[in-house]
């Protein structure tokens, strides 16, 4: 299963792998570091990196992006996005919640930072 990225040409799969080593160096983090937050094989990750493995699944690229705690639109495109959107999945994920659980729980997070920003609810300042 690839999520859309089956049709990757050998530049796109550069870019994406240039993008998620300087997403990891901008971190500090080693390839082996990485794939430990992400659940994934460090060597999967190089290969990603290198523009060798080419088709990254959805579900891998979202993981790589919860460990970094950054959207993976900013992985895909290269453009910068709001990190903490995806922070909440990446903090969900080490509490071993399941994949329907950190959805769920996600979403209900994102729906209120989304109300909180138009202004819905009011800062909990006063305490």
């Amino acid at each position: 299963m690839s999520g859309g990225t089956e049709h990757m040409t050998n530049h796109d799969a550069k870019s994406l792998g240039d993008r998620i080593k300087t997403a990891r160096l901008a971190q500090q983090l080693s390839v082996r570091q990485l794939a430990m937050r992400a659940g994934l094989h460090h060597g999967y990750i190089a290969r990603l990196e290198s523009g060798e493995k080419t088709n990254p699944s959805t579900e891998a690229l979202q993981k790589i992006a919860d460990a970094l705690s950054i959207d993976v639109q900013q992985i895909l495109s290269g453009r910068r996005v709001k990190s903490e959107r995806a922070a909440p999945r990446a903090y969900l994920r080490t509490l071993g919640l399941s994949t329907s659980e950190i959805d769920h729980v996600a979403g209900l997070i994102e729906n209120y930072q989304a109300n909180r920003e138009e202004g819905h609810y009011e800062e909990d300042d006063k305490n």
